[in-house]
């Protein structure tokens, strides 16, 4: 949470044009691309990603943006869940009870195999936190 805060900070030391830029940033494919659009050389871009503020600040807008992905994406997949249920519990077909049926196996799976996985790696992280405070 504190990058979220000194990201904050920073944002104050950055100049409108700046602020204006990191949301091109975020927003084009590229730099060039994102110059482009700002209407600024792509020069003066690189010189401010070598500004530790501006990069802070743009890291944070792009986790911002990513995160507010990730929500949609969450509340997809919701109904993607209540649609498998539906197609193999009342589909038609038999093969579209199997299909529907197997992938919710799948992804069952999967979720289960990244919750232990994200278990472990806070684990190891609280680990390695532990030995670096010693």
């Amino acid at each position: 949470m504190a990058g979220v805060f000194t990201a904050v900070n920073e944002n104050e030391r950055l100049t409108p044009r700046q602020r204006a830029v990191i949301t091109y940033l975020v927003a084009a494919p590229t730099i060039e691309e994102a110059a482009r659009r700002a209407k600024i050389s792509k020069t003066t871009i690189y010189k401010w990603l070598r500004e530790e503020a501006f990069r802070e600040v743009l890291k944070a807008e792009r986790n911002r943006v990513l995160q507010e992905s990730l929500d949609v994406l969450k509340w997809a997949a919701g109904l993607a869940v209540l649609q498998l249920v539906a197609l193999a519990s009342a589909g038609q077909q038999e093969s579209t009870r199997l299909g529907a049926s197997k992938a919710i196996l799948d992804y069952t799976l999967r979720a289960k195999e990244l919750e232990e996985l994200e278990a472990r790696i806070e684990t190891l992280e609280r680990a390695i936190q532990g030995k670096e405070i010693a």
